[in-house]
């Protein structure tokens, strides 16, 4: 059996254009001697002291070496706009395992980016929503099975399996 491919949701809210996360990408490494790799865009919810902000689009991106001209930095972290510009921030507790699901018939992996980006697989038999937020699978049980991907090193793992690369 070859190996599964990965399949998401395109964001719903403002991102970034993939040449745009090149760019970003080939300055950390320029500016970070070092290892450096794009690992997913992810939605989140936006919160500060007074509550909810609104929400957000985060290109993620993970560096081996900490950055020296980001304050506070961390292995992981993102770029979201705000305003007319864009905002660095460090995420000390980002967990690049999610949950995701192995669609037997179209042999894809999907998972959900945000909470209410409702997409099906390509074979249109199983579909996933939820994001970090939630996980809701709609179809036949017997058609996909439930595994993580690690969205850093683009491996998959069935429930208590060994970690395996992705197509």
């Amino acid at each position: 059996m070859t190996a599964p491919k990965i399949v998401t949701s395109k964001p719903e809210f403002q991102s970034f254009s993939d040449k745009a996360i090149g760019t970003l990408l080939d300055d950390i490494k320029k500016r970070n001697d070092g290892e450096a790799r794009f690992v997913e865009e992810m939605h989140f919810f936006s919160v500060n002291l007074k509550g909810y902000t609104g929400d957000i689009t985060a290109a993620i991106f993970w560096t081996e070496k900490l950055p020296p001209h980001i304050p506070n930095a961390q292995h992981f972290f993102g770029f979201y706009w705000r305003g007319n510009g864009i905002v660095v921030c460090g995420l000390p507790t980002f967990d690049p395992v999610i949950d995701a699901v192995l669609v037997k018939e179209s042999n894809t992996i999907i998972y959900s980016r945000a909470q209410h980006d409702f997409f099906y697989d390509p074979s249109g038999t199983v579909a996933v929503d939820g994001g970090r937020e939630y996980r809701r699978i709609v179809g036949n049980f017997d058609a996909y099975e439930c595994v993580k991907v690690n969205l850093l090193t683009k491996q998959f793992k069935r429930n208590r399996g060994k970690w395996r690369d992705v197509g």
